[in-house]
């Protein structure tokens, strides 16, 4: 006997069954010790669940239990819904034993349909599993199985796109409902802070009930923790009928505008690969790091969105909305797909009507030029992504560099520093594309290999030009925002969505500081200077962020309100009068977020 989640799909413990469990059994009539006298001459076979004891049935499907009772063979459609296919045979007879609304209904339409036993439906502890037999002799059998039913928390849930549809402070979260029939709804955090932490509720499960699979709010000041700072970051949990909780999965982001409405949009693809528990990462923070990169300009508005939506055909997101789309994926493992055949078409159409993409990633090429599955994926690789696989890198070949005389000069890239990348590509540009960035490797004939390539013009059979640039390494790898902010400009300005006079935010302050008032001591004014940085905490840039700066007297009473506003990031000065207060120690103090800085002053008059 074995279990398996209904569909037969993954094996389960005896002694940890939940959900929708499918049985498999072996029952076998023995009449002699040959091999010809095994056969399959079971004429009635079901099953019922006991308590621990025996004392009790908790559990007994219709018909008193019984789901066969052969006086007639299953229409042959429905065969190996009875007998497991390329298992069961006439000497080795294998049932599928839930499947079936009962031996009645199975007699008189010849339908088995498919079933399951609901472990969910019974409490958590020990059973007694039942299985019995008949022949047409009215030889009877059965035998019980010790089994336990668990109630594991559910599955950490699918974000499929979370956007800014409005362009101000709306947001829709979209999700793929989770498959266990246990699960009541869904609960989306937000966290206020780049650092990816104290996430709060902004909608619980009796809003994201498990009957819907998609949820708009038009502010965070309507959140269930609702809040007026500009929100960036979301994450989504399930939640069962018990109340248990499960992990959250990837790390989603999208703008906050008070009016963004005339900016220009962009979307952010999250196709990377390794999200599930076989692999090293379970969920990961990667499209933060791009939104952090990209919402640096304070000029895009920006949404993001899994790759799965455009493989589930489940949502109506569409790649031709967005003026860029950021696309981020690859494998460290040979043999999985870093595109997919409907992704590849999804893309192709968008750059055939004049889209802008941007592409990063490991083995792309190697997957799609090298390996080539399928002869679409070199066509893909070699039209629309406009390069050629050349060789198979490794870490030797860190960090990229940009091209003199391009918008990409000055840039440096050290990828591999949050995750190992060990398979980078060498790639060539093709079909009218240029090199953008090397890596800092040489080819055997003294020529440095490529990192990066771009293109401007048509693709395929498109009469609009659009545009890529495609880099063959992970992006998300670069631990330094900084170098980030100073590619993903560069991509902009080669790109034509934004100007050298509007990269201006490289001079930005990288940290907060409240600097020491001059003169001090003072009569009766003196001059404040303090900087609110482009980059916040864990290297995710915000557009504005909320400002205090206060002054209080000795004992620790507020005696002026200097600031108290959003204020985006820069250097500031302004002067403070205090005129109107007595002489002796006053204290500064700036706080924006999880930061504050006090500064002592002295007034003499």
């Amino acid at each position: 006997m074995k279990f398996y989640t209904n569909g037969g799909i993954d094996k389960l413990d005896a002694d940890k069954l939940f959900g929708k469990v499918d049985i498999q059994i072996k029952i076998e009539e023995i009449n002699g010790s040959s091999s010809v006298d095994r056969n399959n001459g079971t004429y009635i076979a079901g099953y019922r669940v006991w308590n621990e004891a025996k004392t009790e049935v908790v559990f007994e499907p219709n018909d008193l239990g019984v789901k066969y009772r052969f006086d007639y063979k299953p229409l042959n459609a429905y065969v190996h819904n009875a007998f497991v296919k390329n298992v069961a045979t006439l000497s080795n007879p294998v049932y599928w034993l839930t499947n079936g609304e009962g031996a009645n209904i199975i007699n008189s339409s010849k339908v088995v349909s498919n079933n399951y036993f609901d472990a969910s439906s019974l409490a958590e502890g020990s059973y007694q599993l039942e299985i019995f037999a008949e022949d047409t002799r009215d030889n009877k059998s059965n035998k019980y199985f010790p089994i336990s039913i668990t109630d594991p928390k559910p599955e950490a849930p699918l974000i499929y796109a979370l956007l800014n549809n409005d362009g101000k402070r709306g947001v829709t979260v979209k999700w793929k409902t989770n498959n266990e029939s246990d699960v009541a709804g869904y609960r989306l955090y937000y966290s206020e802070n780049s650092e990816l932490s104290d996430w709060q509720i902004a909608a619980d499960e009796l809003q994201l009930t498990n009957e819907i699979n998609e949820y708009t709010i038009f502010s965070p000041t309507e959140y269930k923790v609702p809040t007026t700072n500009q929100i960036y970051f979301y994450k989504l949990t399930a939640v069962d009928i018990a109340g248990q909780e499960s992990n959250a999965g990837d790390v989603y982001a999208c703008s906050d505008y008070i009016d963004g409405t005339e900016l220009q949009k962009a979307l952010i693809v999250n196709a990377f690969q390794k999200t599930n528990k076989n692999d090293e990462i379970e969920s990961h923070n990667f499209v933060a790091t791009y939104f952090a990169g990209l919402s640096s300009t304070d000029s895009i508005v920006i949404s993001s969105a899994s790759h799965k939506v455009f493989l589930d055909d489940t949502h109506d997101i569409s790649l031709q909305d967005y003026d860029l789309v950021i696309w981020f994926t690859g494998s460290s493992k040979n043999f999985v797909a870093t595109i997919q055949v409907k992704e590849m078409s999804n893309l192709a159409l968008y750059l055939v009507e004049g889209g802008t993409l941007f592409m990063s990633g490991s083995k792309i090429g190697f997957d799609l030029d090298e390996r080539m599955s399928a002869s679409t994926d070199t066509l893909f690789y070699h039209n629309y992504l406009k390069a050629k696989f050349v060789y198979l890198g490794d870490t030797t070949m860190i960090p990229a560099i940009g091209l003199n005389n391009t918008v990409f000069d000055g840039v440096t890239l050290n990828f591999g520093q949050v995750s190992e990348e060990k398979y980078p590509d060498d790639i060539d540009p093709i079909y009218g594309s240029e090199i953008l960035l090397n890596y800092n490797s040489k080819r055997n004939d003294g020529t440095f290999r490529n990192a990066g390539i771009g293109y401007k013009g048509k693709f395929g059979t498109g009469s609009i030009d659009g545009a890529v640039v495609y880099i063959s390494f992970p992006l998300e790898t670069v631990g330094s925002l900084a170098e980030q902010q100073n590619f993903i400009k560069s991509m902009l300005q080669y790109f034509g969505m934004i100007t050298g006079v509007e990269r201006e935010f490289e001079s930005l302050p990288r940290e907060f500081n409240l600097s020491q008032n001059y003169p001090n001591p003072f009569n009766p004014s003196t001059t404040i200077k303090y900087s609110l940085p482009s980059i916040v905490g864990n290297g995710h840039a915000h557009s504005t962020t909320n400002v205090a700066l206060k002054i209080y007297d000795i004992l620790g009473r507020e005696v002026a309100t200097l600031v108290n506003k959003e204020q985006k990031p820069g250097n500031y000065e302004l002067n403070f009068n205090a005129s109107n207060l007595t002489s002796g120690v006053y204290f500064a103090r700036l706080a924006s977020g999880s930061f504050n800085k006090t500064i002592s002053m002295l007034l003499i008059k």
